[in-house]
């Protein structure tokens, strides 16, 4: 995309941010976030963080399994630009972490993308 796109769609969301900002309760949203138990935020990300932890162990122990050898800091790398976009529909991120892993020296034979 160009950045005149860029510049474009960024005016965009601005205009409709400002055009649709005066219906909102800016002062309930202020109370809901103020009268937040901050003790649940601290857990979900404690969570969050475990989960990813998680996934980076599982994905270093299918490696391991395949034999493929990968520096620990580019295999940090890969299952995190995944984790970006697992989200999607069709499992994007699995893609990526293929993308990414067939570029170390000595895994040209890796052509799945399911590994996780």
């Amino acid at each position: 995309m160009s950045s005149g796109k860029q510049l474009l769609l960024g005016f965009l969301a601005a205009a409709v941010f400002v055009g649709l900002a005066p219906n909102g309760d800016f002062r309930n949203v202020g109370h809901r976030i103020d009268s937040f138990p901050f003790t649940y935020l601290s857990a979900a990300i404690a969570l969050a963080v475990l989960n990813c932890l998680l996934r980076f162990l599982r994905w270093n122990y299918f490696l391991k399994i395949l034999i493929i050898g990968v520096p620990l800091k580019l295999s940090f790398l890969v299952v995190f630009s995944g984790l970006a976009l697992s989200i999607t529909q069709g499992q994007v991120g699995e893609l990526v972490k293929a993308y990414v892993l067939n570029s170390v020296p000595g895994s040209e034979w890796l052509h799945q993308s399911r590994l996780s």
